[in-house]
């Protein structure tokens, strides 16, 4: 098995060379924590927080469509 290095200067530029598309990690941290931290093109549902659900929709017009979401498990 070979590894592969990956070396770039920040998160949003290495998910957007493995996913094809940079996600907002300063802003996740952000609504991780309660904090509805707004980011251009995307919406974040905090409302289920509480029992460990995130979720955040990058806005229609942007492409590709990316949903993410979180369950934390504690």
């Amino acid at each position: 098995m070979t590894l592969q290095v990956i070396d770039r200067d920040s998160v949003e530029e290495l998910s957007q060379d493995l996913l094809g598309t940079p996600l907002p990690i300063t802003a996740l941290f952000d609504w991780l924590q309660g904090r509805a931290t707004d980011v251009p093109g995307w919406t974040a549902d905090l409302s289920a927080l509480a029992q460990g659900r995130l979720q955040a929709v990058r806005a229609a017009g942007e492409l590709p469509r990316v949903e993410l979401r979180i369950l934390l498990q504690r």
